[in-house]
């Protein structure tokens, strides 16, 4: 009975055991299969991971790879994505640069794997293939232990980014010739600072070079009396940030010179920061010419209307001139009131004969005239006037002066007027300067220069207008008809003056062709 209890409980325990052993068998299949599952999953997720990255090298066409050195030669270990058709990742595993390379671009390859390998530091190059594609490769070495022991690479395709940057770079270029062959002046303000300037900018600034003027003030530049108009145009562009006309300003060059421009204007970006755009052209000749055109046209209906005025003085004028003639012979109680109406009546003709002048300037016929000869017989016409009023006439001529084609006694009348003026000026004594000061191939300048009282400048502008004379006596058609005369010979006049100086007359006329001509032959050499 002992014996029977004995083994039941020996099976019962042997029962136990396999039952136990049977759970911790299922308990551990089931964890293996889990853990199998679980290495799947993951794998499945390396795989679509490591698809989707190729897949990605291959939309982009892009590659990765590496490569380690054995044999004295690099050798490739992977590589994943593709390069337009061309290169697959099976013409690369295993294989070295010379295997699937040109020797163009083996050239090109191998010094930078050399680099990589060698110098344990990432770096990057451009590769340009024969068939015209650019490629960026990055090449990034793997260190252990302080030696290289392999170096993963990048290689993109960027022949879009290229050709973008290409055309680009086109265009930047057509832009800056644009710009630097530009006949219109072209200046970038930042604040007031000039940081841009073209060639043409240069050139009506009157720098020798754009560094002349990168970096100073554009209020240098513009006239004083212009100053408030431009800041208000500037504000203008600050804030409308378009195109905009800003008109006519005058400038003054580095050389002192006072010109007219035109002016348009925009608000840019340059080099990433707000500025101004100006583009500016010297309109100094075309004021001139509207001016001369103007003056021209003034002429001509002053001289028709002065020819019909004129005659119609004269006439009445020469009846009370004779009648006061016989008064004067015929009564002598009142001789001095005779004396000073004959006197107006002689300045009275003076004007007529002024006046007629105007209508008749164009019909009187030119010559080649020396010019020192003409302007000496004028000179000695002042020389007792002068003297009565203690004024000194200082003569000089620069060597070789040349000559010019007119009538004589119209150009005479032009600096006997402009003389004159001059003289009235100076009252009290003064000194006078008379001469030629330069002449080049095409045109002569004479001088005529006091140091009387000088000439305000809101009269300055208007002077060889009718009725604006150069002293407050007079009606300025002296003036006006030299004016008259210089322009018809192709010539012009320009007035300077300071209040308290003295005023200069600058008179610039053509060279007689017929002149340029005589000394061809063996004359006087200009």
């Amino acid at each position: 009975m002992e014996t029977v209890r004995v083994l039941t409980l020996a099976g019962l325990l042997a029962a136990l055991m396999a039952m136990v052993v049977w759970v911790s068998r299922r308990r551990l299949t089931k964890q293996w299969e889990q853990e199998r599952m679980r290495l799947q999953r993951e794998k499945e997720q390396y795989l679509a991971r490591l698809q989707r990255i190729q897949d990605t090298f291959v939309s982009q066409q892009s590659m990765f790879f590496s490569f380690h050195k054995a044999g004295g030669d690099f050798v490739h270990t992977s590589c994943y994505g593709k390069l337009w058709g061309r290169v697959q990742p099976d013409s690369v595993v295993g294989k070295t640069l010379s295997q699937f390379l040109s020797p163009a671009m083996e050239a090109v390859v191998r010094p930078e794997y050399e680099r990589a390998w060698n110098e344990g530091t990432a770096l990057q190059f451009e590769v340009h293939s024969s068939s015209d594609r650019h490629y960026l490769c990055i090449l990034s070495p793997v260190v252990q232990n302080g030696k290289v022991t392999e170096v993963a690479g990048f290689v993109f395709d960027i022949t879009a980014q290229k050709s973008v940057e290409t055309s680009l770079m086109q265009s930047e270029q057509r832009y800056h010739r644009l710009v630097e062959m530009s006949p219109e002046g072209i200046a970038v303000l930042r604040g007031r600072k000039l940081v841009f300037v073209n060639p043409a900018a240069v050139n009506i600034l009157g720098a020798r070079e754009a560094s002349d003027l990168v970096g100073t003030s554009i209020v240098s530049f513009i006239h004083p009396s212009d100053l408030e108009s431009v800041r208000a145009m500037t504000m203008r562009l600050r804030r409308e940030r378009q195109v905009v006309d800003l008109g006519e300003t005058r400038i003054v060059r580095l050389d002192g010179k006072v010109i007219d421009v035109e002016v348009v204007g925009v608000g840019i970006r340059y080099e990433q920061k707000p500025a101004i755009q100006l583009m500016f052209r010297d309109i100094t000749l075309r004021k001139q010419a509207e001016e001369l055109l103007q003056r021209a046209k003034t002429s001509a209906i002053v001289g028709e209307i002065a020819a019909g005025i004129a005659h119609e003085i004269r006439n009445p004028l020469t009846v009370l001139r004779g009648f006061t003639q016989f008064l004067q012979e015929n009564d002598d109680r009142y001789e001095e009131y005779y004396r000073i109406m004959l006197a107006e009546s002689d300045k009275i003709n003076t004007i007529v004969t002024e006046l007629l002048t105007l209508s008749s300037l164009t019909s009187m016929p030119v010559q080649v005239t020396d010019l020192k000869s003409l302007l000496d017989s004028v000179v000695e016409g002042f020389a007792e006037q002068c003297a009565a009023h203690g004024i000194s006439i200082e003569q000089t001529y620069v060597p070789g002066c040349p000559r010019v084609e007119c009538n004589p006694d119209q150009l005479k009348r032009a600096f006997t007027n402009i003389l004159q003026n001059a003289c009235d000026a100076m009252q009290d004594g003064g000194m006078i300067s008379v001469g030629i000061s330069a002449f080049d191939s095409e045109d002569v300048t004479v001088e005529i220069a006091d140091n009387g009282p000088g000439i305000a400048p809101d009269r300055l502008s208007v002077l060889g207008q009718p009725h604006y004379a150069m002293q407050e006596k007079g009606i300025g058609l002296g003036l006006m008809i030299s004016y008259h005369i210089v322009h018809q010979y192709g010539g012009t006049i320009r007035i300077e003056s300071q209040v308290g100086e003295g005023t200069r007359v600058i008179v610039r006329l053509p060279v007689a062709v017929r002149n340029l001509q005589h000394v061809g032959q063996g004359g006087e050499s200009l």
